[in-house]
């Protein structure tokens, strides 16, 4: 008789249901055995184990059943999030078909998503589901939307504010749409005449929505100066920091975080954490170091006690952050008597590799 054959997946204990079985033991923090691999789970267990502050575990499935593509996410953002992608999807389809289009008739589908976004602060599961959608400027569209609206609440930013600021960030890349798609979509470098036409996209992004009856001084100057670096670098006028829109600098940071953990026709992306670090660098130069340090800070607070895999082949839990260096956590391997911790600011040759 053949052996069956299992297989293993890490998943979020808020998704987990009656009958899923366990890939792993699971010991107290004392090193108890409290379940056994082979487990079949149900309510109360699940509800053990989230009392014991476990984010995440192993199930087991047989490898015919494996779905490599499940992806697990909240169902109540769905709808929201579903009706924003759509309104950006034919928003951005219109233009680039030149044609006109009332932006402020799908206005509120996109209000909802900063709406939820603030009021549920579930960033992970949010951009989880964004980044199944296949567009790439859809979804960036959303995610720094998402990210923005955020980080201004993070900076402590009243309500009005914060809409103001989410809602630039989803309608900031609109202008692409006066670009050409083929040099949007380039794999290869672009030549100088293409590259003036990408570094006018935020003036394009600025006309159509004031065009569109958005008067707000504010957006504007966020939709218009968010590709600006404070050392004069950034386009389309060279801003420098003093000149430059504080809201802009809050776009800027959730543009250049998604653009980086997200893969592109023109490259691959890096990790949120290594994202993290890059942004860091560019913090006393081009972006404002205050907003990034709040991101960071923010964004590794949102990671504390996610499953974590490391270049070392290893997968962890991330338990401590460093308010010195956030990027570089605790890490805790295993667990019981078995468990250690790889503290990353001494550990130079192990580096998270992704965050599920």
């Amino acid at each position: 008789m053949s052996q069956k054959i299992y297989d293993h997946s890490i998943k979020p204990i808020d998704f987990c249901d009656d009958g899923d079985v366990l890939g792993e033991d699971i010991f107290s923090d004392h090193g108890k055995l409290i379940l056994a691999q082979g487990t079949e789970l149900n309510k109360d267990l699940i509800r053990k184990l989230k009392s014991m502050g476990i984010f995440a575990i192993q199930i087991r499935f047989s490898t015919e059943n494996k779905n490599s593509d499940t992806v697990y996410y909240n169902t109540a953002h769905k709808q929201i999030i579903t009706d924003a992608y759509r309104a950006i999807e034919t928003i951005l389809s219109v233009l680039w078909n030149r044609k006109t289009i009332s932006v402020k008739e799908h206005e509120q589908h996109l209000v909802n998503l900063v709406q939820t976004t603030m009021s549920s602060g579930d960033i992970l599961d949010i951009i989880q589901q964004i980044q199944v959608y296949d567009d790439y400027t859809c979804k960036h569209s959303l995610a720094v939307g998402t990210y923005a609206t955020l980080l201004a609440t993070w900076l402590g930013y009243g309500e009005s504010d914060v809409k103001t600021i989410g809602l630039a960030g989803l309608l900031h890349d609109i202008g692409k749409t006066k670009v050409d798609l083929e040099i949007i979509n380039k794999k290869d470098s672009l030549n100088f005449s293409q590259w003036d036409k990408v570094h006018r996209h935020p003036v394009y992004s600025h006309d159509i929505i004031k065009f569109n009856g958005f008067h707000d001084q504010h957006l504007l100057k966020a939709i218009a100066q968010h590709h600006e670096r404070n050392d004069g670098s950034g386009y389309p006028k060279g801003l420098r920091a003093k000149d430059i829109h504080p809201y802009a600098q809050i776009i800027a940071v959730a543009d250049s975080y998604h653009a980086m953990t997200t893969d592109k026709s023109y490259g691959k992306k890096k990790s949120h954490v290594d994202a993290l670090k890059d942004l860091w660098n560019d913090a006393f130069c081009k972006l404002d170091p205050e907003i990034v340090l709040v991101f960071i800070n923010g964004m590794m607070g949102k990671y504390m006690g996610r499953i974590c895999q490391l270049t070392n082949g290893e997968a962890g839990k991330v338990v401590f952050i460093h308010r010195d260096e956030p990027t570089s956590p605790i890490v805790r391997v295993g667990r019981g008597e078995q468990a250690k911790y790889l503290d990353l600011r001494y550990e130079k040759r192990i580096k998270i590799k992704e965050i599920l």
